[in-house]
């Protein structure tokens, strides 16, 4: 498993409004989708992200450039993080779908999955 740290965008912008710690089996790419599910949601509803930056940072242990000869130390990985924007998708939970769809009236740009709810999702309401 790998540790990440999923950091939500605000909505229609740039900087970032929360953070997430997960463990996670891979990491995913620029334009994954992913829905967070949170106790007291129901179990197919969540908050729907887009996967929009991957940022590794990475620590070394010498301060100087490496050399040709490779005898410089290992580095390792500090942390990865996942920035991604809040996005309506078939599985948003109606109050994150609310919140994006008053937003947009709002006239900030809020991202959308390219794909529809699917049937059995509406029929648990």
């Amino acid at each position: 498993m790998l540790r990440a740290c999923i950091v939500v965008r605000e909505t229609g912008g740039l900087a970032p409004e929360y953070v997430m710690r997960f463990d996670l089996p891979t990491l995913p790419r620029v334009g994954t989708y992913l829905s967070v599910h949170r106790p007291g949601a129901p179990s197919h509803q969540g908050e729907d992200l887009i996967v929009r930056q991957v940022w590794w940072r990475l620590k070394h242990p010498d301060k100087q450039a490496a050399s040709r000869s490779g005898a410089d130390g290992i580095g390792q990985l500090d942390d990865v993080i996942i920035e991604c924007a809040k996005a309506i998708g078939p599985y948003s939970s109606e109050e994150w779908r609310s919140e994006l769809i008053e937003a947009e009236r709002q006239g900030l740009d809020v991202e959308a999955f390219d794909v529809e709810r699917p049937a059995f999702v509406l029929e648990r309401r």
